[in-house]
């Protein structure tokens, strides 16, 4: 989590609207701003629930990337409607070990998404929409 020090004043959001010591002010502000008017940024350590559910939807990405190289699906999504493509390649039947290993490997990615993405209000399909930074009405 970052904690955003402005004047003494600490936050672990980054303020919407800084005050300069002439009166100025500088909205919105970005990180860059923030720090080149001497606003500090530390990491405490601790990630937020953001940050471990963005890091559960790489894992996600990551493992939907190799069943769709392993079955020559150029777009897998780990979607609910591909997993019987997935079950269903030719692949699988030759490669019965691969197959198992990426299943297994879709199921943890899958419920650790679902675990992390209840931690932030997100559930399903939320989750997979905000992984793939997608909506329903654009898919």
């Amino acid at each position: 989590m970052k904690i955003y020090t402005w004047n003494g004043a600490t936050s672990t959001t980054l303020p919407g609207k800084l005050t300069l010591p002439g009166g100025d002010t500088i909205s919105p502000v970005r990180e860059d701003t923030f720090l080149a008017y001497g606003g500090i940024i530390e990491e405490d350590g601790e990630p937020t629930p953001e940050e471990e559910f963005e890091k559960a939807c790489a894992y996600f990405r990551g493992v939907c990337s190799e069943i769709s190289e392993f079955i020559g699906e150029p777009d897998f999504r780990g979607g609910f409607d591909e997993i019987p493509e997935f079950e269903a390649s030719p692949k699988v039947a030759r490669e019965p070990l691969e197959a198992l290993m990426l299943s297994a490997k879709l199921n943890w990615a899958n419920e650790q998404c679902v675990m992390r993405g209840a931690k932030i209000g997100l559930g399903q399909p939320d989750w997979w929409y905000k992984c793939w930074e997608t909506s329903e009405t654009t898919e």
